[in-house]
């Protein structure tokens, strides 16, 4: 049976002690943790997440042979962090594939999760109160980058093919048109020459239309 003497004593205020004294090395800032309060857990960012708040605001240095941070800018709600981050990943994506890919060309969602090898979103408490900062672990590695830029490659002979064809449409519908103004014209003996030539303006611009939409939507 348990005897309450003055060693037991000791080593109960020491146990207690040393709980408060952990206890608070976790809590001396708002940085070094984020409290789970269903859990009733005290747990510490890992050291890339901690380092993705000194680089909050500024553009991220890519490092091509690891993993790269990419953190946002504090946003007041979950969505508005991430969508801050998202975006600054966006636009790091393009810098990385310059000037091999134009930034008009657009890497797909699919292809965005793909580089994200970690996300967290977390509170972080700030003098104003509560805010949320997202942050990445993103893989800007060669492989990964040769990956996509086959996916630009691609995309750009399908866009060439379509092209060519919608080219080659076209000439043909102008000379459809053409042909058809003189015969039209021959066979009416020159009495229908102005109308004619307007049905003929008209075929041509419809086919000029159809063949840039089909080019360039």
């Amino acid at each position: 049976m348990f005897k309450l003497n003055g060693f037991n004593v000791f080593l109960v205020v020491l146990v207690v002690a040393a709980s408060a004294t952990s206890d608070r090395s976790y809590a001396q800032s708002p940085f070094d943790y984020q409290g789970d309060a269903r859990a009733g857990l005290i747990r510490r960012d890992p050291d890339w997440f901690r380092a993705a708040r000194k680089a909050t605001g500024l553009e991220p240095k890519i490092n091509p042979r690891g993993l790269t941070v990419v953190a946002g800018r504090y946003g007041a709600t979950r969505e508005r962090a991430e969508r801050d981050a998202r975006e600054r990943l966006r636009r790091a994506v393009a810098d990385w594939l310059a000037p091999d890919a134009p930034r008009s060309f657009v890497v797909g969602e699919a292809e965005i999760d793909r580089l994200i090898r970690e996300r967290r979103v977390e509170p972080v408490a700030l003098d104003i109160g509560t805010v949320y900062l997202a942050a990445y672990r993103v893989d800007f590695s060669p492989q990964s980058r040769d990956h996509i830029l086959r996916i630009y490659d691609d995309q750009l002979v399908k866009r060439r093919l379509v092209e060519l064809v919608a080219a080659i449409a076209f000439i043909l519908a102008l000379l459809g048109a053409i042909a058809g103004y003189i015969r039209a014209d021959e066979a009416t003996k020159g009495y229908y020459t102005n109308k004619l030539r307007l049905v003929a303006a008209g075929a041509i611009g419809a086919a000029a239309a159809g063949s840039y939409f089909v080019a360039f939507r």
